[in-house]
């Protein structure tokens, strides 16, 4: 059961279910865990196995979630933009749900992200369009076409469905202490919270209903959670992560104590910031816990990808995963009802003499499209790979944007100095990626050697925390400790706790013995970036050098599991348990 130890899972488990949160991090909600908010997600942490789930950064939610349901990267499955028609229909390979279908199980599957149009199962489809809140009390609301199957069942799981204008005052009052000196004309965090209740209590009473009511071997059910609660107040969210664990405690109710429960979410969705760009190996992090038959108790894994998700489910429901890790089931039964997506029913058109006014023209879905599969490309170090799909965005979104600098930054990456340079040369000045564009050109100069150059753009750009950072890099690198300690700390002056200039920083104070200002500075970015294992490790360090051995042991355990390959987290490990030893 990837990523799992071997032979954790010793036996296979009656049923499991998929339970996924949107935009809900283990920062988010490690507060509410502590204080003892969220006892049902305690007791399956408590009980099973947790970890750091991977996701591309700034990728749309579509492409984690439908890279969870298949188990097979986007340029494999195709789906990497919620406003996608009929994303399953584009899907070029098959969801867990439609395997286990294949398998002879029943699956029921509701709210799933990037999920329309329902797919045919033994079980009951209810696809992400069921819980889009809209009209009013006592108001017939409209299903939309395909967002239930069967279709037999449209009208009994229709009327399950909460609206955001149900929520009276009285009711959210609760959650919005502040509500009476709103002004909702103009501050619309009322009606957002009311949305955001209405799509969680709609998906729940569908899949509540459907477990209840009709026989499953797996669901996956998916709310849409934290997915609307930006600018909402750390009560508020509180209250949210509450009613949440409530949800789950009723469908770990429903599942029985003899199934598999896995809880993922993805990350909230971060734009392009001035403190970093999506390099190779640059991930976020969601929640990852699993807790049922055989799976290890109050255990932390090494982080998990989404990508583990399908076979660790094939293996506990005793699925074979097949060649190339297709079920044996689908060689030889009916062929999945996948069409192959909008380009084929447009290419058909076409044949049939239906011309496109807007041929030619630029397409922004087709570029959006082709710049997740860049960006997924990128961070995984496919570097060619994301250069062919940065360039067909470029092409297709032809005036400067984030793609343009991420396809520069990938010529840089590949060696190709002229095409980066003719890029960032087509950014205007003050264009508001011009920081991210002045980075790059620095980079160039660097890698040629013009230093002097180099330091007169650093010098023109001094408020601009990427390239303070860069600076600093430099000079660390010439090893010139105080102009690099200046320009980590000016970076962190502008974007405090960036990674690259606060990793650059803790070097520095390790290296020349300051030991107990390293202990602090790592200790507060540990609250902010708890998935960076080389923080970790520089607080194992700075630990074991004032004298806290177990301290210090703690720490690098958890540098360890974060990232088991590294040499140097294993090094300083066995020099720690070697001391500690004697």
């Amino acid at each position: 059961m990837p990523p799992l130890p071997p032979g954790a899972h010793s036996s296979p488990a009656r049923r499991v279910l998929w339970v996924g949160w949107s935009a809900v991090t283990w920062q988010a909600i490690s507060s509410f865990l502590d204080e003892g908010g969220m006892p049902c997600l305690e007791s399956l942490c408590q009980s099973g196995a947790m970890a750091y789930l991977r996701a591309d950064p700034y990728a749309d939610p579509a492409l984690f979630w439908t890279n969870a349901a298949t188990g097979v990267p986007p340029s494999v499955h195709n789906v990497t933009l919620s406003v996608q028609r009929e994303p399953s229909r584009r899907r070029r390979a098959p969801a867990i749900w439609d395997r286990i279908h294949h398998a002879g199980l029943r699956a029921h599957v509701a709210g799933w992200p990037a999920s329309h149009a329902a797919e045919p199962l033994r079980g009951i489809h209810i696809t992400d369009r069921y819980a889009l809140p809209q009209g009013m009390p006592g108001v017939a609301w409209p299903l939309d076409s395909g967002s239930i199957h069967p279709p037999s069942l449209q009208t009994e799981f229709a009327a399950l469905r909460v609206s955001a204008t149900e929520f009276t005052a009285a009711d959210l009052l609760p959650l919005l202490p502040e509500l009476p000196a709103i002004d909702e004309s103009v501050d619309r965090r009322p009606m957002q919270l009311a949305d955001l209740l209405a799509r969680n209590a709609s998906i729940h009473a569908a899949a509540t209903h459907a477990l209840e009511t009709f026989p499953w071997d797996f669901a996956a059910v998916h709310y849409p959670a934290l997915s609307l609660a930006h600018g909402l107040p750390r009560h508020t969210i509180g209250e949210l992560c509450r009613f949440l664990d409530s949800l789950l405690a009723r469908l770990c109710e429903l599942a029985g104590p003899d199934t598999l429960v896995m809880l993922l979410s993805d990350p909230p969705v971060s734009p392009a910031s001035q403190a970093d760009l999506p390099a190779p190996g640059l991930l976020s992090s969601g929640i990852f816990v699993a807790a049922g038959p055989g799976v290890p108790a109050d255990e932390w894994l090494p982080p998990v990808s989404a990508l583990d998700l399908v076979p660790m489910t094939l293996a506990a429901l005793s699925i074979s995963a097949g060649v190339d890790g297709v079920p044996n089931h689908l060689h030889t039964a009916e062929p999945l009802e996948i069409a192959t997506g909008v380009a084929a029913q447009e290419a058909e058109l076409g044949r049939e003499g239906y011309a496109d006014p807007l041929a030619g023209a630029p397409d922004p879905a087709a570029g959006a499209h082709e710049y997740a599969l860049g960006l997924h490309a990128l961070v995984q170090g496919r570097i060619e790979e994301a250069r062919a799909c940065l360039l067909a965005c470029t092409r297709l979104l032809p005036e400067p944007a984030f793609p343009h600098v991420l396809l520069a930054y990938a010529d840089f990456l590949a060696g190709d100095r002229a095409s980066a340079e003719a890029l960032i040369s087509a950014f205007p000045p003050g264009h508001v990626l011009s920081p991210h564009a002045e980075w790059i050109r620095a980079n160039l100069l660097l890698a040629e050697g013009r230093h002097r150059d180099a330091a007169a753009l650093f010098a023109r750009h001094s408020t601009q925390p990427l390239l303070r950072t860069l600076e600093g890099d430099h000079y660390r690198a010439r090893r010139l400790w105080l102009p690099a300690e200046q320009a980590y700390r000016a970076a962190l002056r502008q974007h405090p706790a960036a990674p690259g200039a606060s990793l650059g920083l803790l070097e520095i104070l390790i290296r020349f013995a300051r030991y107990r200002e390293a202990l602090t500075f790592a200790s507060e970015l540990i609250a902010i970036h708890h998935q960076e294992p080389r923080f970790h490790l520089y607080l194992g360090i700075a630990r074991f050098r004032t004298a806290d051995h177990a301290g210090a042991l703690r720490a690098l355990r958890t540098a360890q599991r974060l990232m088991p390959q590294s040499q140097a987290i294993r090094r300083w490990l066995a020099r720690v348990e070697a001391h500690a030893a004697y």
